[in-house]
């Protein structure tokens, strides 16, 4: 069974209004070395009718995920046209000939905290008792994903799996909820050392200092940059599309050369873009952290992420901390209820004393995306599903 790691909720649901009705010609893209590159040749793309639509839906997602796909909030909101918000200066340029653009994410965070205003430096929040902090992220994504990923559903199996999915050359939601709890995991202990060590005796230590901090699915780099930002001492971060590995490469390039004099230090070389397979039968690297960030986009896949997540805490002698989130919710891709091995961890975690692995919900609002299948950015609301495990363990 073809193991796709499918980044795109709204695809289908978004892709009939086109597919039913396309009669324009579509770019070629092949595979080389250094990823995908865009041929010059053109060719008239097939006209698609309804049926054919809904065998193609079927066979990769199942009845039951194009139902809650069509009837999702996100979907719903994501197929409204853009009603405004702040305009955003973007820059353009080409990556091995494909036209990208960047796109400007802000993590904001307040931390609520006992302190006093004195304690509020280099923040701007003037609210007694808050802390402010904010990252400016700016990644490149592709700026017409929509030809790319019109002509992926023309390939056979073999160049699918030579290319990978192509849905990682945007920006996805549960990204940014990452990245901001990275940041509160990270701020809050970072007050607690340096406000509240003087008066009593704490073992918080800022988690990303000095971190080895590991991503599956990495798509563009939003929670690469974040983690490098925090202080981490490597930056692990994995997908399996070539392109997508260079465009997450590209913006974190771009970021050590923004952020270097704020910091003080060279941060180059600390994000590492790396082709991996969580299928394959590769050991997952050693970390001290582990982000995964909407990757679950079919059962077999959510599946194999609870599997991994079993491999890193049962079989490391240092247990990692871990983050997973999952904005579009597919049916089937709970793995704490599908997963053999996931059972297993729970009666473990139980007779460690730890706590057990679970979901809780959060909501994003007006977050300005890529709209995939059309070239406008939409704006939408969403709620996100995210376990955060192990923060509290020395």
């Amino acid at each position: 069974m073809e193991k796709f790691s499918i980044r795109a909720s709204v695809i289908f649901a978004v892709a009939f209004s086109l597919f039913t009705s396309k009669t324009s010609s579509s770019r070629i893209w092949k595979v080389s070395a250094f990823g995908i590159r865009l041929d010059g040749a053109r060719k008239p793309s097939p006209p698609y009718s309804l049926q054919k639509f809904r065998r193609k839906q079927t066979i990769i997602f199942g009845k039951n995920n194009y139902k809650q796909i069509a009837h999702s909030k996100l979907f719903q909101a994501i197929t409204l046209n853009d009603t405004g918000g702040a305009s955003e200066e973007r820059e353009r340029s080409k990556l091995g000939g494909v036209p990208i653009i960047s796109r400007n994410i802000p993590i904001d965070i307040k931390i609520p905290t006992e302190s006093s205003e004195s304690h509020l430096r280099n923040n701007n929040d003037t609210r007694k008792g808050m802390i402010r902090k904010r990252f400016d992220i700016t990644i490149w994504e592709m700026e017409k994903p929509s030809e790319l990923i019109q002509a992926w559903w023309t390939f056979d199996e073999s160049e699918r799996q030579a290319t990978g999915d192509p849905f990682g050359t945007v920006m996805w939601p549960g990204s940014i909820l990452a990245s901001m709890e990275m940041m509160r995991q990270h701020y809050i202990r970072d007050f607690s050392q340096t406000y509240m060590s003087e008066q009593h005796e704490t073992s918080s230590k800022p988690p990303f200092k000095n971190a080895t901090v590991l991503i599956l699915g990495a798509g563009t780099g939003v929670e690469a940059q974040t983690a490098a930002l925090l202080g981490a001492k490597k930056v692990v971060a994995t997908d399996i599309n070539q392109f997508t590995l260079r465009l997450l490469d590209y913006g974190a390039k771009r970021m050590v050369e923004s952020y270097q004099n704020v910091f003080g230090k060279s941060m180059s070389g600390v994000v590492e873009a790396h082709y991996f397979d969580i299928f394959s039968e590769t050991p997952l690297p050693e970390s001290d952290i582990i982000i995964a960030a909407d990757v679950l986009y079919n059962p077999e896949l959510a599946a194999q992420v609870g599997r991994r997540i079993y491999e890193a805490i049962s079989k490391n002698d240092t247990i990692p901390k871990l983050i997973v989130t999952d904005s579009q919710k597919f049916h089937g891709t709970d793995f704490l209820v599908g997963v053999k091995e996931l059972k297993e961890l729970s009666s473990l975690l139980r007779e460690r004393g730890l706590e057990e692995l679970q979901w809780e919900m959060r909501q994003l609002s007006q977050v300005r995306g890529s709209g995939v299948l059309v070239d406008e950015d939409q704006t939408y609301d969403v709620d996100v599903r995210m376990i955060c495990w192990g923060w509290d363990i020395q």
